[in-house]
């Protein structure tokens, strides 16, 4: 789990830099579009885990920078194979190409990947 950790912490510290261009206008880099750019991607990433990614119920969606860096945390609901809903879990994504979903983690690791982003 450490390894998880130590990647999604690279992750965070690169995604700011892909999210800003110095030839972009300033309103472009405002926190409320890199806010929209690291929801709209981890919604991406979140439904590319899901068996029934246009089922997908997000609740509860915020970014977060207790890291220091824009996290993307929230709750995910959507149809397993055999058509029912799965009930919510929450998820962890940097909107830019690391994302965790709970029900990838060892019980307790989510806990700590909340506390620590979210």
């Amino acid at each position: 789990m450490l390894k998880r950790t130590l990647i999604f912490s690279a992750m965070a510290l690169m995604m700011p830099l892909g999210a800003c261009n110095s030839n972009q206008e300033a309103s472009e880099n405002s926190p409320e579009t890199v806010d929209a750019f690291v929801e709209n991607g981890a919604k991406d990433l979140i439904k590319g885990k899901l068996k029934d990614p246009d089922s997908a119920v997000f609740t509860a969606v915020a970014v977060s920078r207790k890291s220091g860096h824009p996290m993307a945390c929230g709750r995910v609901n959507s149809k397993n194979s055999f058509g029912g809903m799965t009930g919510p879990q929450r998820f962890v994504s940097n909107g830019g190409g690391l994302a965790v979903l709970e029900e990838e983690m060892a019980d307790g690791e989510m806990d700590k990947t909340w506390e620590r982003f979210c």
